[in-house]
Order: structure tokens, then C-alpha cells, then sequence
């Protein structure tokens, strides 16, 4: 599933919805989870959270990935939200670098997004605004971060398809390494 948007915990079993860019994506890996992906994907639309069921998920996971693994981490290092930091020339210069890095690898992949994506891209984040990525919560209150499923599979990925990632390594391994000092002084080192 690829869901489009960001809630923030306001008190144990509160939630607040920042964004919604809707819809919401739900696809199977098999033809015969179909019907069942249908039925839930109805369950979130009728819940007012537009879902809508795909025959190829992989490409919708791609391009929440994208978003993803660059903005995550940019955040999470300079403790910005996502407006902030593509607002400063910086972190913009960074993130436009990765996206495109990320990009590559996708097309390395067979997923092909098209000279208008990185518009597009900008266009969803802009959209969401002020909200901070989840892991600058995540840095925040020193525990693990998603940086391996994130930054690091697409890192990996570019690896094992010869495409280089020169940005997303160093986005990567720096919060790896902040996290890895933090957890290694709570005792839960990696």
C-alpha cells in the first residue's frame, strides 16, 4: 500500500491528519488477492480516505519511495519540516540531487517516471507544508529510524544495478550515524 498522507500523535490515541494527497494506493502481489484488495480499498474510500486498488502496487510504492527517502532524511539531519527544507537553497540543492539519483535507480528498476515526476514530486510535497517528516520524530526521541528501508534499499538497489547514488549515501549514512550513537548510548547499538 502507498498512502498519501501524514498524521501527527496529539495524545495517546489522538491523531491529527496534516495532509492528505489523495488517493491512497492498495495493490497485491498476486492476481488472486484482487477481489480482497478491492473490498478494502472500498472500506478506506468509504472512510473518506480515497483508495484506490492497482494492478501494479511496485509502481505506486516507487513513487512514495522517492518522496520518501529524500525528504526523510533530509529532515531528520537538519530538523526541518518538509516546507523549510525545500524552501532553503541548501537542503533544496540536496533534495534535487537525490530525487534525481532516486529516479535513476527506479528507471534501473524497469520504473520508468518520466521527464515530469521531479514537477510532480515538488508538487505533492508542496502540498503537504509545514509537516515534518516522521523521522525527525523518530531522531527526536532517539529510537530506530526506517533509514534502511528507505535511503538504504535504494541505495542498495543502485548498487546491485551499477547506478551511483553519491547523495543518498551521504544522506543515508548520516542519520545512520546519528542513530547509531544515539542507540549505542541506550545501550541498543546496531
Amino acid at each position: 500500500m502507498s498512502l498519501n498522507f501524514g498524521v501527527s500523535l496529539k495524545a495517546p490515541g489522538q491523531v491529527e491528519m496534516s495532509f492528505f494527497n489523495p488517493p491512497n494506493y492498495l495493490g497485491g502481489l498476486r492476481r488472486g488477492n484482487r477481489a480482497v484488495g478491492l473490498k478494502i480499498a472500498r472500506l478506506f474510500t468509504d472512510s473518506g480516505l480515497d483508495t484506490e486498488f492497482v494492478d501494479d502496487i511496485k509502481l505506486h510504492v516507487w513513487r512514495k519511495m522517492i518522496h520518501k527517502c529524500t525528504v526523510s532524511s533530509l529532515c531528520a539531519v537538519t530538523g526541518r519540516s518538509i516546507k523549510e527544507a525545500l524552501d532553503f537553497p541548501a537542503t533544496r540543492e540536496i533534495a534535487d540531487a537525490c530525487f534525481k539519483e532516486a529516479m535513476a535507480v527506479a528507471k534501473a528498476m524497469g520504473y520508468d517516471l518520466g521527464e515530469g515526476y521531479l514537477k510532480e514530486c515538488y508538487g505533492y510535497l508542496e502540498k503537504v507544508g509545514a509537516h515534518k517528516d516522521s523521522m525527525c520524530a523518530d531522531i527526536a526521541n532517539r529510537v530506530p529510524t526506517e533509514i534502511d528501508f528507505l535511503g538504504g534499499k535504494v541505495v542498495a538497489y543502485g548498487r546491485a544495478q551499477g547506478v551511483p547514488t553519491p547523495f543518498l549515501t551521504a544522506m543515508t549514512n548520516v542519520v545512520r550515524a546519528m542513530e547509531e550513537g544515539y542507540l549505542r548510548e541506550k545501550g541498543k547499538g546496531k
